[in-house]
């Protein structure tokens, strides 16, 4: 009798598990066939491993349905459809038979009725066996579709499989765009995911891991219904993304190619439709993907953002190299009537030319007013004008006598003062020499009239036999035959310069030009001082055309360095001639003098040392009266020149005014200010008073 305490199941037959222990070893197909039900003769059938037939067999039919389970991998689930003109009896025992006709599972079940249409309670009654196997690998799950009746699961369970297999899925609600943990709720590209919230992962590290999950809200996450089969990810799967800051409302597609194992097969996922990170907006240069899609957009400003690499660019770092000369002499055109700033050749010449006409230069112009050059000579030296630049490689400060009371060394000389002067002028040797040799005037004037055989100093209009034309050797050269060998070498170089082309309206580079180019920046040199570093390795600069009337250092000529991204300054000339680096004059030859430390070395002397700032620091030494009784009050002392500002040190010392007296005095030094000190005469001991002088060292500016 069934009640609460009966058991239901299904077994493998003896000969079922003989048949499936033989398909898995032999690696064939085992395929269940049909299905028979039986009432038991009315009793409570126990499967039985050992049966080969049911108690009392009712039907026996062809399989509607046989599948394995969705949610269980080792079970099978075989069905049968009875239809409503079947029955009169009991259900309660099942069988299933595979292709040879063996029965190979038996089951029992809870006592059905199945009634006849004739009786007025006719019904078409499904009967399923659930049979768990070891393995379902070589079980070939096929029925005959001539005889299946679809179930409202199974239509419904068909038509879901069917979509799942097209290319087109279900929208995602994000996409992933970075490697991530697939499991819990986390926030993707900008959204908070809420459980069951399905996601398109495509940048896994493992990509046979990427694919369409649904979000576990404690656990891991599973594959889609409709993506968690292999049959369901073809090629070309298309797949759209709702929400997100990268890939939101944005179609991917599965660009994998066949055949695909899911879990197995590395899945690649590309963005067919959607944002691709560029502005709206006209662009000049675009670039475009595979699909046509443009990804980038610029507009350049420069020959090289365009690709165009033979022209002569600015503001960035070029390899080019132009030739620039002006067609005049490389002297200077003191007018200032030039350019601003112009780079000047005189010639197309090679290391022949040495003479300084010749140097490479650029010329700075103050519009009508002034005109200075900065040349390298054919040794190297850097002149500005006509006055040697002093750096660090040519100029020693400390090897130069000072204007006041100097101190020579080595053999120094001086201009010599005529015969007969008789002033605090220097006396040279020659001087010296000239002053005696005066005494002899009888003979000087006998042999003044006569020339030395050696290096005579000629005078009048002397004359010599014209050597022949070509003659190199110590004869000497009548004007004649200079005359000569200049118009020789004129006429050589005039034919050499009748076959040379006019290139006075080409701007060559590559090559020297003759040319005479007049370069000026449009930005007033004052208003941009490319503290930046921004604009071109160098620049050549003049705010605007300017006359005489302008001596504001924002109008100078100017060579702009530019240090890219770090740093610039300008190399500049007054309008009083003076080369200034930034705002910081440049010394030479010409005005060192300036800057060098002025002393007066006296018994009471004094050093003024120039400082960066401007303010000089003044160095000032002195002796003051000697030493009183103690009881005498002792005067205050004044500096020989007070302070211009403050004075910022004053030290005492004591010097005795005998060899041979002891004096226990010592001075002390009281207070000081810019005119002068104060000090006081200690006295120690039973020595002498009186016997000593104090000597002060004061500093300040």
């Amino acid at each position: 009798m069934t009640d609460q305490n009966s058991q239901f199941f299904a077994i493998l037959t003896a000969v079922g598990e003989a048949k499936q222990a033989n398909a898995a070893a032999l690696g064939t197909a085992w395929t269940f066939a049909q299905m028979a039900v039986g009432d038991a003769n009315g009793t409570d059938p126990i499967p039985s491993r050992t049966q080969t037939k049911l108690i009392n067999e009712r039907r026996r039919a062809p399989l509607n349905q046989v599948k394995v389970d969705p949610g269980n991998a080792s079970v099978i689930i075989a069905e049968q459809i009875i239809p409503e003109s079947v029955g009169g009896w009991w259900v309660r025992e099942l069988a299933l038979y595979d292709a040879d006709g063996d029965m190979v599972a038996v089951a029992n079940c809870a006592p059905t009725f199945k009634p006849l249409l004739t009786q007025g309670s006719g019904r078409t009654q499904v009967i399923r066996i659930n049979l768990i196997v070891s393995s379902t690998a070589n079980i070939e799950l096929r029925i005959d579709p001539s005889v299946v009746l679809a179930t409202r699961e199974y239509v419904d369970t068909t038509v879901v499989e069917a979509l799942a297999k097209l290319d087109f899925k279900h929208s995602a609600l994000v996409a992933t765009t970075a490697n991530i943990a697939l499991n819990g709720v986390q926030p993707i590209d900008g959204v908070p995911l809420p459980a069951d919230a399905r996601v398109l992962v495509k940048n896994q590290a493992a990509a046979k891991d990427n694919g369409l999950y649904t979000v576990s809200a404690a656990g891991v996450w599973k594959r889609t219904q409709d993506a968690d089969a292999s049959v369901e990810i073809t090629p070309g799967l298309f797949v759209s993304v709702e929400m997100g800051t990268a890939n939101g409302d944005s179609v991917w597609q599965l660009v994998t190619d066949a055949p695909i194992v899911l879990g197995t097969t590395a899945l690649t996922f590309e963005m067919v439709a959607g944002k691709t990170g560029i502005s709206a907006g006209a662009y000049s240069v675009l670039t475009v993907d595979k699909y046509g899609r443009v990804i980038a957009g610029t507009n350049p400003t420069t020959l090289a953002g365009h690709g165009i690499t033979n022209g002569l660019r600015v503001d960035v770092v070029s390899q080019q190299l132009p030739a620039l000369a002006a067609p005049l002499p490389g002297g200077i055109d003191g007018t200032g009537n030039g350019g601003a700033l112009q780079i000047r050749e005189a010639q197309e010449v090679a290391g022949s030319k040495t003479d300084f006409e010749y140097a490479p230069r650029i010329l700075f112009h103050w519009q009508g007013l002034l005109a200075r050059d900065l040349a390298m000579s054919s040794v190297g030296e850097l002149l500005w004008g006509s006055k040697v630049v002093y750096h660090a490689g040519n100029f020693n400060p400390s090897l130069k006598a000072n204007l006041a009371s100097p101190s020579f060394t080595g053999t120094p000389t001086a201009p010599t003062a005529t015969v007969g002067t008789s002033t605090t002028q220097l006396a040279t040797t020659a001087f010296t020499y000239s002053a005696i040799n005066a005494y002899a005037t009888t003979v000087t004037a006998s042999l003044a009239l006569k020339a030395d055989l050696a290096s005579p100093a000629l005078s009048g209009t002397p004359t010599a036999p014209t050597a022949a034309a070509g003659t190199n050797t110590t004869q000497l050269a009548s004007t004649a035959f200079v005359w000569s060998a200049v118009n020789t070498y004129a006429t050589t170089v005039t034919a050499a310069l009748a076959s040379k082309a006019d290139v006075s309206t080409s701007l060559r580079t590559g090559s020297v030009s003759r040319q005479r180019p007049i370069l000026s920046s449009p930005i007033p040199a004052g208003a941009d001082n490319g503290g930046d570093g921004a604009g071109g390795a160098a620049e050549i600069r003049e705010a605007q055309e300017v006359g005489n009337t302008q001596t504001d250092m924002k109008y100078a000529p100017g060579l702009l360095f530019n240090w890219s991204a770090k740093f610039a300054r300008y190399l500049k000339m007054s309008s009083v001639g003076d080369l200034v680096w930034g705002d910081k004059k440049l010394f030479h030859e010409g005005n060192i003098a300036d800057v060098l430390a002025t002393v007066a070395l006296q018994p009471n002397g004094r050093v003024l040392i120039p400082t960066k700032d401007g303010t000089p620091l003044y160095l000032q030494w002195y002796e003051g009266p000697i030493s009183g009784a103690e009881t005498v009050a002792y005067p205050a002392i004044s500096h020989p020149v007070p302070f211009p500002n403050q004075c910022l040190f004053a030290g005492v010392f004591t010097r005795s005014t005998t060899d041979n007296t002891q004096s226990d005095q010592m001075f002390q030094m009281v207070t000081w200010d810019r005119l002068g000190v104060k000090i006081f005469p200690q006295w120690f001991g039973t020595g002498t008073q009186s016997l000593v002088k104090p000597l002060i060292l004061a500093i300040g500016n």
